[in-house]
């Protein structure tokens, strides 16, 4: 299958050998909105199976859309990127990354379960023009005509609540130590 981002407002899903149109997936953040989203990038998973879509309107916020390619290219889920338009996106599997490039001139870092923003870094004055990952780099070209290796940002092994709650099991094996041992010491006086 052959997948494009249309100018149209419209992701194009087509058969590969005859080109024949297969579905039109199109964007809106209510049933109601008659704004014009066009898809400015996309990005298929072959091994989970999720297509990403970034889309925007000709000036203003931009947003990504995980579908799941199997049900027919079903939405999962949409989140807003930034407040201007993007141009290109990539995915680093080994870390569940996805980066995005911006017409501000920033790299915008983005987990690919929840569609949470990681971090933002701006790299440029001008447009961020494509983007691929590379050996755990990320090789970004711009409109100012340079290119430029900056290391991935992928979210820490453990997050803050994810270390409170190793500490909160940590302290309750050390509480049921400490208890055990009272317990032996007391049924050894009687």
């Amino acid at each position: 299958m052959l997948i494009t981002c249309s100018s149209d407002g419209s992701c194009k899903v087509m058969e590969l050998t005859t080109l024949r149109n297969l579905i039109k997936l199109t964007f809106r953040l209510d049933i109601n909105e008659k704004k014009g989203y066009l898809f400015r990038s996309i990005y298929y998973d072959e091994k989970s199976r999720y297509l990403y879509t970034t889309q925007a309107p000709l000036t203003g916020d931009s947003y990504i859309t995980k579908w799941y390619v199997p049900d027919g290219f079903r939405p999962i889920d949409s989140s807003k990127i930034t407040g201007v338009s993007t141009c290109s996106i990539d995915y680093d599997r080994q870390s569940g990354t996805l980066a995005i490039g911006d017409n501000k001139g920033s790299i915008i870092f983005m987990d690919s379960s929840s569609l949470v923003k990681n971090k933002e870094i701006n790299i440029s004055e001008i447009s961020i023009k494509s983007i691929k990952y590379f050996k755990g780099n990320i090789i970004s070209s711009s409109a100012d005509n340079n290119i430029r290796v900056i290391k991935n940002y992928k979210r820490g092994f453990i997050s803050f609540f994810g270390f409170i709650k190793i500490i909160l099991f940590i302290l309750a094996i050390v509480f049921s130590y400490i208890c055990y041992e009272e317990k032996m010491k007391l049924m050894k006086l009687k």
